[in-house]
C-alpha cells in the first residue's frame, strides 16, 4: 500500500486534489474488502493525510474535509482524531493567510535584501537565546536549562528552514521585484517584519510539530477557552520515542565537559585570548564592521578549531564504531576532508560571533549584519594553503567550491541547516554563527553521510570487537569472534551466528549486536524496529541451537556439557543507539551500549561544572557480578523515575492566536521533580552551602 499512498502524496503536492481523493478511496475500498482497515488508518496517520501542512488552504476544503467525512462513514478512523485534525487545520489556515500577506511584502524587495532580512531577523533572535546566561539554579539543573534552550533554538531553526526554502523558490521563480540592493538596518526594520514574520513562522512550525506527534501517538484533546491540551494516551509508547532524545542530550552534555581530555596530549598550540580590536575594522557609517581575515590571530583561532575537529573526529569513530571513514568519498571528496572543512567554516562563524559581541559592547550598537557574508574566492584564498598542508595534497579553489556545494542549503534536496549550514547567493556564502555554535555536528555529520548514501560497511565488526573487549575487561570469559553455527533438526537445516558469547559465574550471556544510528525523523524508527526484531529472532535461534546441540557448542566454547547444564542462559540484544533500549520483545531484553558502559562504570553522577555533586550506585561496588548484569538487563537504571521521570513529564507549550496550545503526557511534573536525581543534587548542594556558611 505504501506505493499507492506515495502516489497520492505526489498528486497532493501537484494540487490535484480530486484525483488524489479518488485514488485514496479506490485503494481504501480494496483494503476494506481484504479486512485491513487498520492498515489504512496507519497510513492516514503516517502521511498526515487529514492534516493540511501545505501553503494551499484549498487542500483542506477539497481533500482533507471530504476525506475525513468518508473515512468516518467507513469506520476507518475515530471521531476523536478527526476533531483534532479539524482544529489544527483551522489554526493553520489562519496563519497561512497571514503568512501570505507577509510574503507579499517580502517579495517587494530585491532577493539579496530579502535574504538579508530573513537571516538577520532570525539570527538576532537566535543570538538572544544563546546570550542569556543560566542563573545559579539553572547551572545546577543544567540539563533542564540547556534542553529548554536547545528546544527553543531548534524551533527557530526549523522556522528558518521554511523561510529559506521559500526564499530559494522565490528567487528561482523571479518572485522578488525590488531593484534596490542596499541592505536595510534590520534593527530599524524589525518593527515591520520581526513582530509579524517571526511569530507566524514559529506558530506554523509548532502546529506542524503537533501534527507530527499526532502521526506517531494517540492523544486525547481537551479544548478550553484559553487553552488546548493534547495528552499522550500511552505513556510507554511516549517514552519509547522521547526517552532516547533525553538520554542523547544528557550524553552530549557529558561529551562537551570531557571533550578537551580526548586528545589532550596530542596538541601543544597556545591558546592566547584574541584581541578583537586587531581583527575588526569599523565601517565609515559606524553601523557595521568587517573582519580583517589576514590577521595572525586568525591562524591561532584556526589551530584551535583543528584541535577541536580532531577531538570530535575521534569521538565519532569511537561512538559510531567506524573504522573505514577515511576511505569513503562523496562526489569524489574524502569524508575526512569534508569533516575538517566544516570546522574551518566554524572558525569564521565563531570569529564573527565574537567580533559582533565585541562591536556591540564597545560601540553600544547592533551590528548591521549578524551573519558573515563572504566571497567564495575569499574562503578559497584563506583555506587553500592551510588545507593543502593538513590534507597533504594540493587543494584548489575548485576543491573549496565542491566542499561549499556539499554544505549548501537545499543541495541534494536537503532543506535542513543542520546538514546544510551554508546559504549561497551570487558568489557569496552566508555563514550563520549561532548554527555552528549549536549544531551537534558529531551527530549530524553521520546522518548527513547516511542521507547521501555513504556505506560505512565494517561498522558491525568493529562494534562487536569493542564489545567483546569490554566484557573481557570486567572478568567475563568471552568467545573471541563471531560464533557461526549450522545444524539439522527435524529434517530442517538451521544456520546463524552469535555476535557475543560471555560467561561469568552461573550465567551464559548471548548478545546479538546491532550498530544503528538514532532515528531523526518521524517514522525513521521503523527501520530500527526491524533491526531490533531481527536481533530478537537471532537471539531466539541462538538459544535453540545451544539447547539442541549442547555437545557441539561445548566443544567449541571450551566447557563441559555438565557445566552447561548448570548455566543460566541470558540472551539480549545490544544496540549502539538509544532508541528501543529498555524494552523487551518475547522476554528478550533490549539494551544500548551507552547504558552498558554506565553499568560497568557503576554509578550515575550529577555535576556542577567539573565537581561531582551527587552519586547514585547502579550496581554493587567492586567486581561486576553476573547477577547484577541480569538485573540491569531486566531493569535498566534509566527507566527509574528518579533519573528521567521529571524530564519525560515536562509539557511543551506555545501560544496560538492567544490560546496556549500544550502537549504533555499524563502525570504531574511537579510531583515527579521532588523525586528526581537532579533535584536531590540541588538539595545536597544547598545543604552544603548552608553548612559552609
Amino acid at each position: 500500500m505504501q506505493g499507492e499512498i506515495k502516489e497520492i502524496v505526489r498528486l497532493l503536492n501537484n494540487k490535484n486534489y480530486k484525483q488524489a481523493r479518488k485514488q485514496f478511496k479506490r485503494v481504501a475500498l480494496q483494503k476494506i474488502e481484504e479486512g485491513k482497515k487498520e492498515e489504512i488508518s496507519l497510513y492516514v496517520r503516517r502521511y498526515s493525510l487529514f492534516l493540511n501542512k501545505s501553503e494551499d488552504n484549498n487542500r483542506t476544503r477539497l481533500f482533507c474535509n471530504p476525506l475525513m467525512d468518508w473515512c468516518c462513514e467507513q469506520g476507518i478512523v475515530d471521531n476523536e482524531y478527526v476533531q483534532q485534525c479539524q482544529l489544527l487545520n483551522h489554526e493553520m489556515e489562519w496563519y497561512v493567510d497571514q503568512y501570505k500577506l507577509v510574503l507579499k511584502e517580502l517579495y517587494t524587495f530585491h532577493p539579496i535584501v530579502a535574504l538579508h532580512i530573513i537571516l538577520s531577523i532570525f539570527e538576532n533572535f537566535n543570538l538572544e537565546i544563546l546570550s542569556r546566561n543560566p542563573n545559579d539554579y539553572e547551572k545546577l539543573f543544567y540539563f533542564s536549562y540547556s534542553y529548554g534552550m536547545e528546544t527553543n533554538y531548534e524551533s527557530s531553526i526549523a522556522a528558518l528552514n521554511v523561510m529559506l526554502k521559500i526564499w530559494k523558490e522565490g528567487e528561482r521563480n523571479s518572485c522578488f521585484r525590488g531593484k534596490d540592493t542596499n541592505l536595510p538596518y534590520v534593527a530599524e526594520l524589525g518593527s515591520k517584519f520581526m513582530n509579524r514574520m517571526y511569530p507566524i513562522i514559529r506558530s506554523l512550525n509548532y502546529l506542524h510539530w503537533i501534527c507530527d506527534e499526532l502521526a506517531l501517538h494517540h492523544m486525547k484533546m481537551i479544548v478550553e477557552e484559553k487553552q488546548v491540551t493534547f495528552i499522550y494516551k500511552d505513556i510507554e509508547e511516549y517514552k519509547r520515542f522521547r526517552l532516547p532524545i533525553l538520554r542523547d542530550h544528557a550524553r552530549m552534555q557529558n561529551v562537551l565537559r570531557t571533550l578537551p581530555k580526548v586528545a589532550e596530549k596530542r596538541f601543544s598550540w597556545s591558546k592566547e585570548k584574541i584581541d578583537y580590536d586587531q581583527i575588526i575594522q569599523v565601517k565609515p557609517s559606524g553601523n557595521d564592521f568587517k573582519l580583517k581575515l589576514s590577521s595572525n590571530v586568525f591562524i591561532e583561532a584556526f589551530k584551535r578549531a583543528i584541535e577541536e575537529s580532531y577531538q570530535n573526529y575521534l569521538l565519532i569513530l569511537d561512538n559510531a564504531y567506524i573504522t573505514n571513514l577515511e576511505q569513503q568519498e562523496i562526489l569524489g571528496i574524502n569524508c575526512f576532508e569534508i569533516f575538517i572543512f566544516y570546522y574551518c567554516l566554524k572558525v569564521l562563524a565563531l570569529l564573527y560571533f565574537e567580533a559582533t559581541q565585541h562591536f556591540r559592547e564597545k560601540y553600544q550598537k547592533e551590528a548591521m549584519v549578524p551573519y558573515l557574508a563572504i566571497d567564495i574566492k575569499d574562503i578559497a584564498y584563506i583555506f587553500t594553503p592551510i588545507l593543502s598542508k593538513i590534507f597533504k595534497r594540493e587543494v584548489s579553489e575548485r576543491d573549496i567550491e565542491k566542499l561549499i556545494n556539499l554544505y549548501t542549503f537545499g543541495n541534494d534536496e536537503l532543506f535542513d541547516l543542520y546538514y546544510k549550514p551554508l546559504v549561497t547567493n551570487r558568489g557569496k556564502v552566508m555563514i550563520i554563527p549561532s548554527l555552528f555554535m549549536m549544531n551537534n555536528f558529531s551527530k549530524t555529520y553521520i546522518y548527513h553521510l547516511n542521507k547521501l548514501g555513504v556505506q560505512l560497511s565494517d561498522r558491525g565488526d568493529n562494534f562487536e570487537e569493542v564489545t567483546r573487549k569490554r566484557f573481557e575487561k570486567y572478568g567475563f570469559t568471552v568467545y573471541p569472534k563471531r560464533f557461526h553455527y549450522s545444524y539439522k533438526y527435524q529434517g530442517e537445516t538451521y544456520r546463524g551466528d552469535i555476535d557475543l558469547i560471555a560467561r561469568k559465574g552461573s550465567y551464559l550471556f548471548l548478545g546479538q549486536l546491532k550498530n544503528r544510528i538514532e532515528p531523526m525523523e518521524p517514522w525513521d524508527h521503523l527501520n530500527v524496529d526491524h533491526k531490533i526484531k531481527q536481533g530478537v529472532y537471532q537471539a531466539e535461534k541462538a538459544v535453540a541451537y545451544i539447547k539442541r546441540n549442547p555437545k557441539d557448542f561445548c566443544e567449541r566454547f571450551g566447557i563441559s556439557e555438565e557445566d552447561l547444564e548448570e548455566l543460566n542462559i541470558q540472551p539480549f540484544v545490544l544496540l549502539s543507539c538509544f532508541y528501543g533500549s529498555g524494552t523487551k520483545i518475547k522476554e528478550i531484553p533490549i539494551i544500548d551500549t551507552s547504558a552498558l558502559e554506565k553499568f560497568f562504570d557503576g554509578e550515575l553522577r550529577v555535576y556542577e561544572g567539573e565537581e561531582v555533586v551527587l552519586c547514585k550506585p547502579i550496581r554493587q561496588k567492586g567486581e561486576v557480578l553476573p547477577e547484577d548484569l541480569v538485573h540491569f538487563l531486566e531493569n535498566p537504571y534509566f527507566l527509574e523515575e528518579s533519573v528521567y521521570g521529571a524530564y519525560l513529564l515536562i509539557p511543551h507549550s506555545y501560544y496560538i492566536r492567544g490560546r496556549k496550545f500544550m502537549v504533555r503526557p499524563q502525570g504531574s511534573w511537579e510531583e515527579q521533580l521532588s523525586n528526581n536525581l537532579a533535584a536531590a543534587a540541588i538539595s545536597s548542594f544547598f545543604d552544603r552551602d548552608m553548612t559552609e556558611e
